[in-house]
């Protein structure tokens, strides 16, 4: 073919009309019904291609659970926690933790650093790479009730790959110091967009 093109491709996506190759980042899931067509001297064609695209989490979810359990959201939900320890699979899937096993120990852990005369609270937490479809937040508190997050509030010390080409270690420090008269708290949420 000289040309290709593509339509009905979701936001995000496009179709080289040169090479054919469908390519982009797209926030959409679902299938998708796409009419793919090639065109030469000797005329052009067209043929209908079901187009399936599932975000990292639906991904993760299909290989965990089976399809019984997936019609299920007592056990397949985000909120859920099948293994009873009262981690919620969106956050297993964050911290890289099967949702059959209770993730106590594979929680964030926190300790204090010490920066010149101050000590900050951190927070060492795993990080999926591949999962681009939640978000890590990680929030400081002097008082339990309101919580903080973002440049103003907290700083990442470090994020290091563990090797497995599947995750990495974020450690992350409030930047507010602890002392004897100021009680601090630090927590990760992870959320979806």
């Amino acid at each position: 073919p000289s040309s290709y093109r593509a339509s009905g491709l979701p936001s995000g996506l496009a179709g080289n009309t040169t090479s054919g190759l469908i390519s982009g980042i797209t926030s959409s899931s679902g299938t998708f019904g796409v009419t793919i067509g090639a065109a030469n001297a000797g005329g052009t064609g067209t043929a209908p291609l079901s187009l399936l695209i599932e975000t990292p989490y639906e991904a993760w979810k299909k290989s965990v659970f089976t399809p019984a359990q997936l019609a299920n959201a007592s056990i397949s939900g985000d909120a859920a926690s099948p293994a009873g320890d009262g981690i919620s699979n969106l956050m297993k899937y964050g911290l890289h933790i099967n949702p059959f096993v209770s993730g106590s120990l594979k929680l964030p852990t926190g300790s204090l650093m010490t920066i010149g005369p101050g000590r900050y609270l951190t927070i060492t937490y795993t990080q999926v790479i591949s999962a681009t479809d939640i978000i890590y937040v990680p929030e400081v508190s002097g008082n339990l009730l309101t919580w903080s997050s973002g440049p103003g509030a907290v700083s990442t010390v470090s994020t290091t790959n563990n090797g497995d080409g599947l995750t990495r270690a974020v450690v992350v420090r409030d930047l507010v110091p602890v002392n004897s008269t100021n009680r601090r708290f630090i927590r990760l949420k992870v959320t979806k967009p």
